[in-house]
């Protein structure tokens, strides 16, 4: 390192005052190696200088059809009822910028109806120009991200690595024709803006998060959890940080809009579907999770129940076919009034049941590992914490992140974890890295310095 820069510094010093000044200045800059990487990351994993593989590379299941083929106008105050709308409007605009064919999946399920695979029948073309886009926006959030790193890992090579192993590691997202591409890109992005706050507070980036917490809920309702979790915080910037009270009121009214508009779209849905919801997958889902661990035998809805019993051995070896069928003969209210009804009723069995599943489901044994460094991470947190008499705003926000889609995959949706938790793995990537930056910055600085360090940057 200290030859690198030696050698940076002769380049500047030769280049000065001369015509290849500002290009060698930008040369020099890290920023433009790594990104220059990341590029590199998205030819090397994905055939975009090939359209001749299309659609081979692209994953698309059975909700794909849903945003590829949204029917409905915003503007004229429709909705889709299981279907929010940033990710329609943004394939939409794809289509209207390349003039290319709307895509269209063909599921292929097994004998009981239950989805196996999905292949693109239309659009193909258009299949390669919404990756090409996708990885667009993920290369540009991976800049903030970059400078965000720079702020909380004073370790050159500690943030290059992160930096890089986020490129390469979430790039293969991007061909996905679902909202996990935008998703990934929108969690850089917001965890960029947040740490950018904590540097530096202003009304300009506490505006920016709660704009992007909404964009986020209406493209995934998952991140609904990032409008509660903005607002706790700024609640507790306005009682424990008085330095920055004015910028973190103006977030704190953001984030009331938001929430304000996300209640109007729920509107809409009452309006047009007769159910007050931002999304009715939440609702398919809750009804999975009693379908899976037969939770539902436990409702007081005598007649939801006989028609679960005597339902064909099909429809009901299907839980999406035994829901959509009683959505039909009960209707969208009446059906919530079961599943949440059933859960209210037993709610300590509930969370018992799903404490047993955290653990003992088997598609969930990968993520066991996190529980217990979740428990060491917190505990040291508040030992630290304590010690220092600082609040860890900056570890404390990556961890409210992350479990709270934790919290989000376990309790509203039955399957799908790994594709569930894709968005907050950078979050966690950076938060294990972090050990290794103290470390490394405990080795070479003093004890007094360390010291300052770990309070600034907690």
């Amino acid at each position: 390192m200290p030859c690198l820069s030696a050698l940076s510094e002769e380049l500047k010093t030769r280049t000065k005052g001369t015509f290849w000044e500002k290009p060698v200045e930008f040369l020099l800059r890290p920023i433009f190696w790594l990104m220059l990487a990341a590029v590199m990351f998205c030819f090397v994993n994905h055939p975009i200088y090939n359209p001749t593989k299309v659609p081979s590379y692209y994953y698309t299941n059975g909700d794909t059809n849903e945003y590829t083929q949204y029917p409905v106008n915003i503007l004229n105050g429709e909705t889709a009822l299981n279907r929010t709308p940033v990710y329609p409007y943004f394939l939409k605009f794809v289509y209207w910028i390349t003039g290319g064919e709307s895509i269209l999946v063909e599921m292929i399920r097994s004998p009981e109806g239950a989805p196996l695979a999905a292949h693109v029948v239309q659009g193909e073309q258009t299949c390669f120009y919404v990756v090409c886009f996708q990885m667009i926006l993920f290369l540009a959030a991976l800049i903030p991200f970059y400078y965000a790193c720079q702020i909380i890992l004073r370790n050159f090579i500690v943030c290059c690595a992160v930096f890089l192993w986020t490129a390469y590691t979430f790039v293969v997202f991007q061909w996905w024709i679902m909202t996990e591409p935008l998703a990934v890109s929108g969690s850089l992005l917001f965890f960029s803006l947040y740490i950018f706050y904590l540097n530096r507070p202003s009304y300009r980036t506490a505006i920016a998060l709660g704009i992007l917490a909404f964009f986020m809920v209406m493209l995934r309702p998952a991140s609904l959890y990032l409008v509660l979790l903005l607002l706790g915080f700024w609640v507790l910037r306005l009682f424990i940080s008085p330095a920055d009270r004015k910028p973190a009121f103006v977030g704190f009214c953001v984030v009331l809009a938001a929430m304000m508009g996300l209640y109007g779209y729920a509107g809409m849905n009452q309006k047009n579907h007769g159910l007050r919801t931002i999304s009715s997958v939440a609702l398919n889902n809750h009804f999975n999770i009693l379908y899976e661990m037969k939770f539902y035998q436990k409702s007081s809805d005598s007649e939801i129940l006989e028609a679960i019993e005597q339902a064909d051995p099909q429809v009901f070896a299907n839980r999406y076919r035994l829901y959509n069928e009683l959505v039909e003969n009960f209707g969208q209210d009446r059906v919530r009034q079961f599943v949440y009804g059933t859960v209210k009723e037993h709610f300590a069995d509930f969370m018992v049941l799903n404490l047993k599943r955290m653990w003992w489901e088997s598609d969930l044994y990968s993520f066991r590992p996190l529980y217990f460094f979740g428990v060491f991470d917190f505990l040291l947190l508040v030992g630290m914490g304590g010690l220092l008499r600082t609040f860890p705003w900056y570890r404390l926000g990556m961890w409210g992140y992350f479990w709270g889609l934790m919290f989000v995959m376990y309790y509203g949706c039955p399957d799908c974890y790994r594709r569930l938790i894709v968005p907050a793995l950078p979050v966690l990537g950076l938060l294990v890295v972090r050990y290794f930056d103290w470390l490394s910055f405990a080795q070479t600085h003093s004890l007094a310095e360390t010291k300052d360090y770990l309070k600034t940057l907690l």
